[in-house]
C-alpha cells in the first residue's frame, strides 16, 4: 500500500480541518433555527390572510399587516445570514438594516396582537 501514489491533482495526504468549519456549523444551526421560525411566521401570515378573506374587518386587516411585519423580520435575518444587500449594514448597530429589522419586529408583534385582540373582543 505504501507504494501507491495519489492520482495527479489529488493531495498526498488528507487536508487539515479548516477553522471555517466551525463557522459553517454555526451558520447551519442559524439557518435551521431561521427556517423553523420562518415556517411559523408563514403559518401565522396564512392564517391571518384567511381570516381577512373570510371576515373582511379592520381587525383582520391590522392582523395581516402585523403578520407582514414578522415576514419582514424573517427576510431581514435571511439577508443578514446570506449577506444579501450588504449596503444595508445587516448586523451592525446604527445601520439601516438594524432599524428596519427593529421597526418591523415592533410593528409586527404590536399590530398582530392588536388585530387578534380586537377580533376576539368583537366576536364576544
Amino acid at each position: 500500500m505504501s507504494g501507491l501514489k495519489p492520482a495527479p491533482g489529488y493531495p498526498s495526504r488528507p487536508a487539515e480541518p479548516r477553522p471555517a468549519g466551525r463557522v459553517w456549523a454555526a451558520m447551519n444551526a442559524h439557518v435551521t433555527i431561521l427556517l423553523g421560525i420562518g415556517i411559523l411566521v408563514a403559518v401565522i401570515f396564512a392564517a391571518s390572510s384567511i381570516r381577512l378573506a373570510r371576515d373582511r374587518t379592520a381587525s383582520a386587516a391590522v392582523q395581516v399587516v402585523g403578520a407582514s411585519g414578522l415576514v419582514m423580520v424573517v427576510l431581514a435575518h435571511l439577508a443578514e445570514t446570506f449577506r444579501w444587500l450588504p449596503a444595508m449594514g445587516w448586523g451592525r448597530p446604527d445601520s439601516v438594516g438594524h432599524y428596519l429589522d427593529l421597526v418591523s419586529a415592533i410593528m409586527g408583534v404590536t399590530l398582530l396582537l392588536l388585530g387578534y385582540l380586537a377580533g376576539a373582543l368583537h366576536r364576544h
